[in-house]
């Protein structure tokens, strides 16, 4: 990232991603909804995609949609792929960096006492 800027609940983040003859600046949307049916996603597929990679990281308290402003020579750019709504470290309508650190160990607790009783049964 080479610049964030914010404009209310809008934060846009420029990369520096070399550009070519062939690029031009195209903008990547992540927006804040409330979904009840979003699937939930981890760290570990987050870090794989490079779109969420860039964005979800800029979401903070107050705002709810990141752009993504980079070079981008591919037609259409980013890809083809439906609009797609998940979860990550917290519910559908908090920022994935405001989730309360008391409920990030509740759950790793309520994880683990399953396991605990599934051991039991065996």
């Amino acid at each position: 990232m080479t610049e964030t800027t914010r404009d209310g609940s809008t934060v846009t983040v420029r990369t520096d991603v070399p550009s070519g003859e062939d690029t031009r600046p195209c903008v990547f949307v992540v927006e804040r909804v409330d979904e009840p049916t979003a699937e939930r996603r981890i760290a570990e597929q987050i870090v794989r995609d490079p779109l969420l990679r860039k964005t979800l990281p800029a979401f903070e308290a107050g705002v709810d949609r990141v752009r993504l402003v980079e070079p981008n020579g591919a037609v259409p750019p980013f890809g083809v792929s439906e609009p797609r709504t998940f979860r990550y470290a917290g519910s559908r309508t908090e920022s994935p960096h405001t989730k309360p650190s008391r409920e990030r160990r509740r759950n790793r607790e309520r994880r683990r006492n399953r396991g605990r009783r599934r051991n039991r049964e065996r």
